[in-house]
């Protein structure tokens, strides 16, 4: 990658470094003469305007909304990490998109190094698995759904050059594990610094835990970033992505089994205990032993709703979709509010023969995630708010650079 792409500015920000200068000017002498005084103002002027024609007028984004018909988003999937921590369990999630119709997926490299067990999340709530980890670059994965025989995924293209500053952009994903969302922004700027390495761009669409993975996609739909950090420099929380082509054009060639992968990268070999090893058998494909340690784990856990979920899966995999049910209802009792259970749950319920239950644990997983979606509106709307100095905050980031950044989970 040529280091002007990563480093520099682009030259259509030249002039904004104008209003930096013009402010030190005027900080100085009170006796200018009037013509240089003059000649700052209309600089000051000139890159207000360019400002002004790069960011919408009053700083706002165009909010977020839940995109039940984008016809993309069958190729938006969510993305389920269960992390072992010491000898417990810790569930995250964020996004991912498939790039061709065979299962091969872009996510972020953070949210499956500390994975024990990850499961990919369509419409439905039948949960895919990650096969392989084919490629890596920075914080961007490739890797190989297992996907059913004679299933095609849908597929987002690869837009091949790179944003530009002030063009409309929408982020896709699922913030706080909600539904597929879409939110509006503008492209801000190039980051001063590479971020993992990597070509990295800031825009001002709302982005939220859950957010990580997911595609940043023109006006024609084709991806042009993935969503990966915010930036924790002011009060704006600019959303950080990367440009997805580093993938094709620096990855490294990884091709290795997700298990093995993860158990070199992350924590997922360090955490121990019965229901991190439950994950990590059911990860493997081994459901009796899986089955076992969850079993093992649930005497002295007896109240985690993510181990009666491991069990849950374990048993359904076997065959047994009964007892899978009664697993489900036992973490559902312990975190009335896990939405993803409540999916699951009615899918198992269609699986049964029992419409009736499945129609009750629908009708609850839409109340949670519309007590969820208000949440995120409330945030988006307060945000909204910055109007001027949210644009202003913009513009010196433009000149001086974000000098933090926090990953997205």
């Amino acid at each position: 990658m040529r280091e002007s792409r990563v480093h520099g500015i682009p030259s259509r920000f030249a002039g904004c470094g104008l209003l930096e200068r013009a402010q030190g000017s005027s900080a100085g002498s009170s006796d200018e003469p009037r013509g240089v005084a003059r000649r700052i103002w209309r600089s000051a002027r000139a890159a207000a305007a360019l400002v002004a024609v790069l960011l919408p007028v009053t700083g706002r984004t165009d909010g977020i909304r839940l995109d039940r018909s984008n016809p993309a988003s069958e190729a938006i999937v969510e993305v389920v990490a269960y992390q072992g921590v010491g000898n417990g369990i810790v569930r995250v999630t964020g996004t991912g998109f498939f790039v061709n119709s065979h299962g091969q997926l872009i996510t972020n490299r953070h949210l499956l190094s500390r994975a024990v067990f990850c499961a990919i999340l369509g419409r439905g709530a039948e949960p895919f698995r990650i096969d392989r980890v084919l490629a890596e670059a920075g914080d961007l994965v490739l890797v190989q759904i297992d996907l059913p025989t004679g299933v095609k995924a849908e597929a987002l293209q690869l837009r091949k050059n790179p944003p530009i500053p002030g063009e409309p952009i929408r982020i896709e994903g699922y913030p706080l594990g909600v539904g597929l969302a879409s939110a509006s922004g503008r492209v801000v700027g190039f980051r001063h610094k590479p971020y993992h390495g990597a070509l990295s761009f800031e825009v001002d669409a709302p982005t939220f835990s859950g957010n990580s993975g997911g595609p940043v996609v023109d006006t024609a739909g084709r991806v042009v970033g993935v969503t990966t950090f915010r930036s924790l420099e002011g009060t704006s929380r600019l959303a950080g992505a990367l440009c997805p082509r580093v993938l094709m054009d620096e990855s490294r060639i990884v091709d290795l089994p997700f298990a093995v992968w993860t158990g070199r990268t992350g924590s997922g070999r360090r955490a121990v205990g019965p229901a991190v090893n439950g994950w990590k058998a059911l990860q493997c494909g081994e459901v009796r032993s899986a089955r076992l340690h969850f079993l093992s784990a649930l005497r002295n856990q007896s109240r985690s709703a993510l181990v009666h979920q491991g069990l849950a899966e374990a048993l359904l995999e076997s065959g047994r979709v009964e007892e899978g049910a009664l697993s489900l209802s036992a973490a559902i009792k312990e975190r009335p509010k896990d939405l993803l259970a409540r999916l699951r749950l009615a899918a198992v319920y269609r699986q049964l023969g029992k419409p009736e239950l499945a129609a009750v644990e629908e009708a609850a997983g839409r109340r949670i995630e519309e007590s969820i979606f208000s949440r995120i509106e409330t945030e988006v709307a307060a945000r909204e708010q910055t109007g001027l100095p949210g644009l202003w905050q913009k513009a010196r980031f433009i000149l001086q650079g974000p000098v933090e950044s926090g990953e997205l989970r």
